[in-house]
């Protein structure tokens, strides 16, 4: 239970007020509700997309493999230009780097720090969904445990990647 707030018996108290459990404890799911598995979530019906989605499984697998992978700086520096806005946010969990320079200088300080057979390696398929995005990775050398594990969450605008999250399973 997070800072700010508390479950009573009969209600929860946050910081913006008191909420009665009138009925009990809410139940949250499918099965709560007589939802079948497999039916959407809304009785809204579909919407027409005004735009087309971006292939969120290329971008993000470009990204580690012509970016974070890539060991030639021009190579490196013209994949950014491709992949990534104008003014790009990379936010890690110790810095949050902007623009296009910056986040190429940061992926060769990573290749230059753990040397020539280090790789990322995308796990799965991005999934993604009206601009945002996510592609589990690993990290390492071939034939040893992976070094970091984590996720790449990247919000998507006119197809290239404006702000990108790296989350970090350390």
């Amino acid at each position: 239970m997070g800072a700010g707030w508390l479950r009573t018996r009969r209600a929860w108290i946050t910081l913006s007020g008191i909420f009665p459990l009138a009925h009990g404890p809410i139940k949250i799911g499918r099965a709560n509700h007589g939802v079948p598995k497999g039916a959407p979530m809304s009785d809204a019906g579909p919407t027409t997309a005004t735009a087309t989605e971006p292939d969120y499984d290329h971008l993000l697998r470009s990204n580690l493999q012509r970016v974070f992978n890539e060991r030639d700086p021009a190579r490196r520096a013209a994949a950014i230009a491709e992949l990534y806005a104008e003014e790009p946010v990379m936010y890690e969990p110790d810095a949050i780097i902007h623009g296009r320079a910056a986040i190429a200088d940061v992926a060769g300080a990573l290749l230059t720090r753990f040397g020539g057979d280090f790789r990322f390696v995308p796990e799965g398929s991005a999934l993604g969904h009206h601009g945002m995005a996510s592609l589990r990775w690993q990290a390492g050398t071939a034939g040893t445990a992976p070094t970091v594990t984590g996720i790449d969450t990247a919000e998507i605008v006119d197809g290239r990647i404006a702000r990108l999250w790296v989350l970090l399973a350390l």
